[in-house]
């Protein structure tokens, strides 16, 4: 199975049509999930072609904190590409990121604190979005 992490940051995303993409080419292929009050690797949705374990995450002030992220997508090389054919006519920045090379740092410049997520894209560069 193959690992994928795409990254979206940038200003005035359009996360009503981000959400909307998710929840249509994504959210069914969504391992674990619950059944009967527990969890289970047991999705009957994943197809058996399914050979991509794919990550999205989305940074904008606007965000909702851990909407995407925190979920393994399960999905065909075929679904992956009809995904990033259609979040790519939306705004921002699409990244493929090295999927387990990601940080996370804190740090306080003049008395005021940022966060921030460290990523390296799969050419090796680094990303810092605060």
């Amino acid at each position: 199975m193959k690992d994928y992490f795409l990254f979206t940051f940038g200003c005035n995303l359009d996360h009503s049509n981000i959400e909307y993409l998710v929840k249509e080419r994504l959210e069914s292929f969504v391992r674990p999930i619950m059944v009967n009050n527990n969890w289970t690797d047991q999705n009957p949705k994943i197809r058996k072609d399914s050979n991509i374990h794919f990550t999205y995450d989305v940074n904008d002030k606007k965000h909702k904190e851990n909407l995407y992220y925190i979920k393994d997508y399960y999905i065909s090389e075929e679904q992956l590409f009809g995904f990033e054919y259609s979040l790519r006519k939306l705004k921002g920045n699409h990244i493929w990121c090295r999927p387990n090379t990601r940080g996370h740092i804190n740090m306080k410049i003049e008395e005021i604190e940022y966060t921030g997520h460290i990523y390296v894209t799969i050419n090796n560069d680094i990303e810092i979005r605060l």
